[in-house]
C-alpha cells in the first residue's frame, strides 16, 4: 500500500492540508526561483503542480521497488511518500552546498533573454561555454573584461552580461534564427515556446507524446500518451481514466474475495463510494 500526502505520516506537519502551491513555498523551491530573478522580486506562482506530479513519480518508483522486494522476499510493504520530501529532493544541490559550507548557495541562472518578439534561453553551465558564446556573438574581447573574466564575476555582473546578449539577439528577426546559430556553434538554446507551439512541435509528434482515445460519453479525445520508451514493449495509453470507485466491486470481489454482502455493507457505511455508471 502506498500513501501520498503533503508532509508524510510523521513529523510536526503531518496533519496539515496540502496544496502544490503551498508545498512549493514550504520546500524552498519558490524562494530559489524568486532569487533567480533578483532578491527584490515578488515570488511568482509556478503555473505547474510540481509537488503533485513529482510525488507521483517517486510513488511509482517506490511501488515498483517494493514489488521487486516482494518477489524476492514474499513480504509486502507500506510506502509513505510526501510531496514535501519529493520537492526537497529536487533542491539537492542547494541543500548540499549549505551542508558543506554553512552558507547559502549563490542563486544564479541564465534567465530568458528578450528578443524582438519573444525570449530565448541559453544553456551555459561552464565558463568554456561562455567563451564559446562570446566568440559566437562576435565579442571575444569580453573574456578579458574584468566583469566577465570567470563565472564568479559573471554572476556578480549578470545583468550587464544579459544586456549584451539581449542586444545581440534583438539583431535577428526571430529567436529561432539566434537559436540555430548558437546550436551550430555547439551551444544549446531554445526559444521560450508557448504550450500551443510545443503541442504542435515535430518533437512531440516524433516522440508520440499525444494519442487519441474513444470516450464513450464525449467521443474521440486527444490525450497525453505514455512517455516510457522500451525496446521490447510498447508503452501507450490503455483504456480510459476510471470514474471514482468504478472498479471497487471488481477489485474487492475478484482479488480480495469479498462477498456481495460485505461490499454492500461498505457502501451502506459510506466507506466506499462510486459514481453511477449511467451519469
Amino acid at each position: 500500500m502506498c500513501s501520498i500526502s503533503g508532509y508524510g505520516q510523521t513529523g510536526p506537519n503531518t496533519n496539515h492540508l496540502a496544496f502544490a502551491t503551498v508545498i512549493h513555498a514550504a520546500s524552498g523551491v519558490t524562494e530559489i526561483l524568486r532569487q533567480l530573478h533578483g532578491k527584490n522580486i515578488r515570488p511568482a506562482a509556478h503555473g505547474i503542480s510540481w509537488g503533485d506530479t513529482i510525488a507521483g513519480y517517486h510513488a511509482a518508483y517506490a511501488i515498483m521497488a517494493s514489488l521487486f522486494h516482494r518477489e524476492r522476499t514474499g513480504t509486502g510493504q507500506y510506502i509513505d511518500i510526501s510531496m514535501f520530501d519529493s520537492l526537497f529532493f529536487t533542491i539537492d544541490h542547494h541543500v548540499q552546498y549549505y551542508l558543506m559550507t554553512n552558507e547559502q548557495n549563490p542563486i544564479f541562472g541564465f534567465i530568458p533573454i528578450k528578443g524582438k518578439d519573444g525570449y530565448l534561453n541559453i544553456g551555459l553551465g561552464k565558463y568554456e561555454m561562455i567563451l564559446r558564446l562570446l566568440d559566437c556573438i562576435g565579442r571575444p574581447e569580453l573574456a578579458k573584461d574584468e566583469r566577465f573574466k570567470n563565472m564568479a564575476r559573471i554572476i556578480e555582473n549578470q545583468m550587464d552580461f544579459f544586456e549584451i546578449l539581449e542586444s545581440w539577439i534583438q539583431g535577428f528577426d526571430s529567436e529561432e534564427e539566434a537559436e540555430n546559430i548558437l546550436r551550430k556553434a555547439g551551444l544549446e538554446a531554445s526559444k521560450v515556446r508557448s504550450i500551443v507551439e510545443v503541442i504542435h512541435s515535430s518533437q512531440v509528434e516524433s516522440r508520440r507524446l499525444l494519442t487519441e482515445v474513444n470516450h464513450p460519453k464525449i467521443g474521440k479525445v486527444k490525450s497525453i500518451n505514455s512517455l516510457l520508451k522500451f525496446l521490447e514493449t510498447e508503452s501507450k495509453l490503455r483504456g480510459l481514466p476510471p470514474e471514482l470507485g468504478e472498479h471497487n466491486r471488481e477489485i474487492l470481489s475478484k482479488i480480495l474475495h469479498y462477498t456481495d454482502e460485505q461490499i454492500g455493507n461498505l457502501y451502506h457505511e459510506k466507506i466506499l463510494f462510486s459514481v453511477p455508471q449511467n451519469q
